[in-house]
């Protein structure tokens, strides 16, 4: 696949296609991303979750406490607990994901540490443990490697892998894969759904034509 048919496929400026397009055929050749309907499987959730290749770590810099609250309801239980973290996406990390995913308690780092990373976010100690392992890189001392395009991409790759998610693209189910991304359940419906079938659904059209 070359920039072009990746800009259309993915339906983004080719600027931005040629800084990804090495990287993202790279991950689907490793992992096994090789049919039209598995590819565009792939270019659509990556899109999606990184707002079209333009976004790939975690976003925690929030500007009120009112968002704060909106996007974590059960972890703080009104406004005003939420003050102190707006922005401060450290502390607010580091307290969100304290003590789950393998992270340790606030005071570890770990949150900060394992925020969002990757075209398909990988988040939490335990993920990137396993990222570690499956990618061969080291990821629990250098976490910010994520943060490159060609490790961003291969570790999208990894997860998919990892998850079986050429199954689902194998069966035309689209949704499937959406609600395991975003939901973690393939039974459940993902937040931005149509969109992410809509992408689908136009970048096979370009990948078989």
């Amino acid at each position: 696949m070359d920039a072009e048919v990746f800009a259309e496929a993915a339906q983004i400026p080719l600027e931005r296609a040629q800084s990804w397009v090495d990287y993202i055929n790279a991950a689907m050749d490793h992992y096994g991303i090789r049919t039209p309907m598995q590819q565009a499987a792939f270019i659509a959730q990556t899109g999606y979750e990184s707002q079209w290749f333009q976004r790939w770590v975690e976003n925690l810099n929030y500007s009120t406490p009112q968002r704060i609250r909106i996007v974590w309801p059960y972890r703080f239980r009104s406004v005003a607990d939420a003050v102190p973290y707006v922005r401060n996406p450290e502390k607010l990390a580091n307290f969100v994901y304290a003590n789950r995913i393998g992270n340790g308690d606030v005071h570890s780092g770990d949150g900060w540490r394992h925020i969002g990373r990757g075209l398909i976010q990988l988040t939490g100690k335990n993920n990137y443990r396993d990222a570690q392992i499956g990618m061969k890189i080291p990821l629990l001392s250098q976490p910010e490697l994520l943060e490159q395009r060609e490790y961003a991409a291969a570790s999208a790759g990894w997860w998919w892998h990892d998850r079986s998610l050429n199954y689902f693209a194998d069966r035309d189910d689209i949704d499937s894969i959406s609600g395991y991304i975003n939901r973690g359940d393939p039974d459940k419906t993902a937040h931005g759904e149509d969109e992410r079938r809509d992408a689908y659904v136009h970048a096979l059209q370009v990948l078989e034509g």
